[in-house]
């Protein structure tokens, strides 16, 4: 490789490799102007290459999503259509939900819930937070 002062960055390399593309330039005269070797910019442009071909995409829902998965499927749909129409403050003051002790937990375990198509929340504004409840439910302003 070049020594330091003529090093190849990741910046680099794509400059070249841009200029190449937008020109009628080869690619020898690019990095020849730029004080490399055309070795170090294709060496440098493949370790890019490399890395992001070889990033790890974890498809696999994590622990947290299945686990608030179920306690939304079992638990929390069926207490919303049992008590409709609720709050999400409703959820932390019932003992039925020991693993949810805020507001901002049980609000997003119910957005959760709405976004999936589950239950429905208020279309109309309301102060003091959303209310939810079954999909069926007659919201009034």
């Amino acid at each position: 490789m070049a020594d330091n002062k003529n090093m190849v960055t990741r910046k680099l390399a794509l400059a070249i490799a841009i200029e190449v593309g937008r020109t009628d330039k080869l690619m020898s005269e690019v990095a020849a102007e730029n004080g490399v070797s055309v070795d170090d910019v294709v060496d440098t442009l493949t370790k890019m290459h490399k890395s992001v071909s070889n990033a790890k995409r974890n498809s696999a829902p994590s622990k947290t999503t299945l686990e608030n998965q179920k306690l939304i499927d079992e638990k929390i749909v069926p207490f919303v259509t049992a008590n409709e129409p609720i709050k999400a403050k409703d959820i932390v003051a019932s003992d039925e939900f020991p693993e949810v002790s805020t507001p901002q937990r049980a609000g997003a375990l119910l957005g959760r819930a709405v976004a999936m198509g589950l239950i429905s929340s208020n279309p109309y504004v309301e102060k003091g937070g959303k209310s939810y409840a079954s999909n069926d439910y007659e919201w009034t302003k």
